[in-house]
């Protein structure tokens, strides 16, 4: 729980909170670093700080998520500078600001900067070089095999991937990569749940799970995530690369687009907050993982109206419908553009 709600700065943690401070909101660092508004207009604002260089930007990107927080419907954030406060504008330039004298960080660009969020970041551009693979044979007509070429894919990462508090709904969301051996318990708890199992249709005995995720977890192009709410598992995913996916052979694949599969185990834990909170917290993360994503991609079931509703919310669009040879499925895309425009972070 505490590594879940403890802040971090590009992957490392970060010992700092926020307070209000005369009216103000000051980071404060156990270094003993701090930084603070000094004089707002509206959207201006004037700063005051004590950093050392390594732990500004840290700390600028704390104060800003809290502003924009605070402030759902503001879309820019402007900073009146000194005009020799280099370090600062450097780190402000950073975390996707522009200008001099005032620099201006837009919401949909600082909230696209993983420093905060993801807790494995991958340093891009990644240079794996292309790749073969094969689609799987049983989703193919005339039971062929098709090789497609992609992108090499980086490592898997484990351990916790991300975190963050949802202002909207009052709650903390995280995700880790699954541990086998750690995680079949829930697993064959979540699906043997007759909820469940009436979507993912996978209600098996333990060794035929445990077969299933040890093979998930030697997939390169799948990454199997639980999710945290508030602290407490909730729920399982899966993350992948639609290139090399089932789903490839029936749209036009970009190279970086992602998809994701998911079930919410835990009964506490369904209802319209708790599942946006985890859609958008999904879907934040699979657009911070690679800045090339542009699209998510989807193929729930076309009946499963509850998820395509939440979907709808995010926002994704349905594109058209198809048939798999087990379901008759939605064909639903996200655009990035339009998830950091629309989506309150």
């Amino acid at each position: 729980m505490s590594q879940l709600l403890r802040p971090h700065w590009q992957g490392q943690p970060m010992d700092a909170h926020i307070e209000d401070w005369q009216g103000r909101t000051r980071v404060i660092l156990a270094s003993g670093d701090w930084l603070c508004d000094i004089a707002s207009n509206d959207s201006h604002y004037q700063l005051r700080y004590q950093c050392t260089p390594v732990n500004t930007t840290g700390a600028l990107a704390l104060w800003l998520e809290q502003q924009f927080q605070r402030h759902p419907q503001r879309r820019a954030i402007h900073i009146q500078l000194d005009g020799n406060d280099l370090g600062l504008r450097h780190s402000l330039h950073s975390l996707g600001g522009r200008g001099d004298d005032t620099v201006t960080i837009r919401r949909e660009g600082f909230f696209q900067q993983p420093g905060l969020w993801q807790r494995d970041p991958v340093s891009y551009p990644y240079q794996g070089g292309e790749v073969q693979s094969q689609r799987p044979k049983q989703y193919l007509h005339a039971h062929q095999i098709v090789d497609v070429s992609h992108p090499r894919r980086p490592e898997k990462p484990r351990g916790w991937v991300y975190a963050r508090y949802d202002q909207e709904f009052q709650r903390h969301i995280g995700f880790r990569a699954v541990q086998p051996a750690l995680d079949l318990n829930l697993f064959h708890q979540w699906q043997n749940d007759p909820r469940v199992a009436a979507f993912w249709e996978m209600a098996q005995s333990r060794e035929q799970l445990s077969r299933y995720l040890e093979q998930q977890q030697g997939d390169e192009h799948t990454l199997g995530l639980i999710g945290y709410l508030n602290g407490e598992p909730f729920g399982y995913f899966e993350a992948y690369w639609c290139a090399e996916d089932r789903l490839g052979a029936y749209y036009d694949v970009h190279s970086y687009d992602r998809g994701w599969h998911g079930l919410t185990g835990s009964r506490k834990h369904l209802g319209r907050a708790n599942t946006l909170t985890w859609i958008k917290a999904l879907c934040h993360y699979l657009f911070l993982d690679d800045p090339r994503t542009q699209r998510l991609m989807g193929e729930p079931r076309a009946d499963n109206v509850t998820l395509l509703r939440y979907s709808a919310q995010v926002p994704y669009e349905k594109l058209g419908e198809f048939d798999f040879p087990h379901k008759r499925a939605a064909l639903m895309q996200l655009q990035r553009a339009n998830y950091f425009r629309q989506v309150v972070l």
